[in-house]
């Protein structure tokens, strides 16, 4: 065989390679184990969970030193009563105010007392006095008795009294009023009316008041009120003239399917016109409305029986 020929020259060197990619920043979660790396290129590499078995638990640690027990509160007015208390318990006197504490050898006093000093007393405040007449004085015009008021010479500046002097206020009492009464049904007019009563409601009245029965004389036309007084108070049995119909005044409009306006205050006979008037029985009866073109005759009020 020949002899190995020299060796050729080196050839050129080739074209450099592509970078690499390198690690921009990492990532662990602690509890999932898992690694995260991200790369300069924005991809990114997860391994798996790289956390090892758990570890065999460790022993127990020594128990730590007991504390020392608080203090419990006692009171009272004996302090033998507490027989559960221990040592640096307290015990309250609720008559005395002290304060004890329990020692190994009983109850010795901490504090004396904790009832502070009494208050200083407050000013004395004025002192008024009524005086009051037993009969009527002169002074009353009206009548009633007299009645003086005034303070004591330790009173302050007020009504009836002034810096430099101790002055006196009075004035009179009234009079006890009478007692209110009722008025009731007295009778019913012999003559009937429609609706068209020459002056109102001030000729109604006198409708009745002049009316031939001389039982009606000062009566006027009854209310609604008068009639309930009479159905609560009376014996409607006995009572004359408690039957038949005969018109009421019903005071302001009341609504049934038309105005009810007691005739336009008793000032008109119109059909369309509305009052009302009462249909008398034993039982008390009942109130309802017509036209005021009807005749009734009025229900007449008065007295005070």
């Amino acid at each position: 065989a020949g002899t190995d020929g020299t060796n050729g020259a080196d050839g050129a060197n080739g074209a450099d390679g592509t970078d690499g990619v390198g690690i921009s920043s990492t990532t662990y979660e602690s509890t999932t184990g898992i690694l995260t790396l991200t790369y300069s290129d924005g991809s990114t590499l997860s391994t798996s969970d790289l956390r090892g078995a758990a570890g065999t638990d460790g022993t127990n640690g020594v128990d730590g030193t007991n504390g020392v027990n608080g203090a419990t509160w006692f009171s009272g007015t004996d302090e033998t009563s507490a027989t559960t208390a221990v040592e640096n318990d307290y015990y309250l006197r609720t008559d005395t105010f002290q304060i004890l504490i329990k020692t190994a050898t009983g109850w010795e006093n901490k504090i004396t007392t904790i009832k502070g000093d009494a208050g200083n007393d407050g000013a004395v405040g004025p002192n008024p006095l009524v005086h009051t007449t037993t009969g009527g004085a002169t002074s009353c015009t009206n009548g009633g008795d007299l009645i003086t008021f005034y303070l004591d010479d330790d009173g302050t500046p007020g009504y009836g009294v002034t810096d430099t002097q101790l002055g006196t206020a009075e004035t009179c009492s009234g009079t006890g009023g009478t007692s209110g009464s009722k008025t009731y049904f007295v009778g019913r007019t012999s003559a009937t009316s429609n609706g068209n009563v020459l002056n109102g409601y001030k000729g109604a009245n006198n409708v009745c008041s002049t009316d031939i029965n001389t039982a009606l004389a000062g009566t006027h036309v009854c209310t609604v009120e008068e009639i309930f007084n009479t159905i609560n108070d009376k014996d409607l049995t006995s009572l004359p003239g408690w039957t038949g119909q005969a018109w009421i005044n019903g005071g302001p409009p009341g609504y049934n399917t038309v105005a009810v306006t007691d005739c336009d205050g008793w000032t008109t006979d119109h059909t369309s016109v509305y009052g009302r008037y009462w249909v008398f029985n034993d039982n008390g009866g009942k109130s309802t409305v017509t036209s005021c073109n009807v005749g009734k005759a009025f229900a007449c009020c008065g007295g005070g029986n």
